[in-house]
């Protein structure tokens, strides 16, 4: 790191950890201690002009003291070249979430991750939902209080390039993954671990046409059952990695499933 950066980096506000380098160039930081934001996002993305990817963590590990506040982060304009926004312990919620999806700024984003944000319900998946996401590739959201409705209503996203979509820990359940199936979007690499999914949810997921084209789906510690597994033995047919962890499968469903 050349003294440059280190000046760089030492004038900044809030909690700025290691950031990833190529070249020489920031390409990629990570914030934690959110109560220093959003005032201090612009500046920082302003003196690193290759900085594609940001991770925002809450700095107190998992205990939540300030909420990011999406709406404002929302209305930064540097934000406007990032590909990737991560999210992690920010407790930003519906209100907050909303703000993103409504930014004009986030419109090429390719990876958006919201994780463990017990804030985020049916509402602020309606509001993903109602937003273009013309650019983007990855959507990773991981405990979050969002149930069957909301799952529902981002099938139904805009979202024409979206290759992975993960839903995980967050109870969607059979009806989740039946609008899903029904859905418009046309992921390639599918997680719902731990989401609740059983055997009504599988078999509608092996049945839709799309489902041909996913490459990795991932269903640990889902309620299959042996009749869940089965289902997915009838589909999915350009598979190459599953994931089937504790799903309460029989020695018969396995063999189904290899064949």
């Amino acid at each position: 790191m050349t003294p440059e950066l280190r000046g760089v980096l030492a004038s900044l506000p809030g909690d700025l950890r290691l950031p990833v380098l190529e070249d020489g160039r920031v390409v990629e930081v990570t914030v934690g201690n959110v109560g220093a934001l959003p005032e201090a996002l612009g500046p920082m993305v302003r003196a690193f002009p290759d900085l594609r990817a940001l991770t925002l963590q809450n700095a107190g590990n998992r205990v939540v003291g300030v909420r990011l506040d999406g709406q404002a982060v929302g209305q930064l304009p540097e934000l406007a070249r990032l590909h990737a926004l991560r999210c992690f312990f920010c407790a930003m919620g519906d209100h907050g979430l909303g703000g993103l999806a409504a930014s004009p700024h986030l419109r090429g984003l390719r990876e958006l991750v919201v994780y463990e944000d017990e804030g985020v319900s049916d509402a602020g998946l309606q509001d993903l939902a109602d937003a273009p996401w013309p650019a983007l590739e990855t959507l990773r959201l991981w405990r979050i209080a969002a149930g069957s409705a909301g799952l529902a209503a981002l099938a139904q996203a805009e979202m024409p390039r979206l290759q992975h979509l993960a839903v995980e820990r967050t109870d969607v359940g059979d009806a989740g993954a039946v609008a899903l199936a029904g859905g418009r979007l046309r992921p390639t690499r599918l997680d719902l671990s731990q989401s609740g999914v059983g055997a009504a949810g599988a078999r509608a997921l092996a049945e839709a046409a799309w489902t041909s084209g996913v490459t990795h789906l991932s269903l640990s510690h889902a309620p299959l059952g042996p009749d869940g597994v089965r289902a997915l033995a009838t589909g999915f047919a350009g598979l190459t990695e599953l994931g089937l962890v504790q799903v309460g499968a029989d020695e018969d469903a396995v063999a189904a499933l290899c064949r």
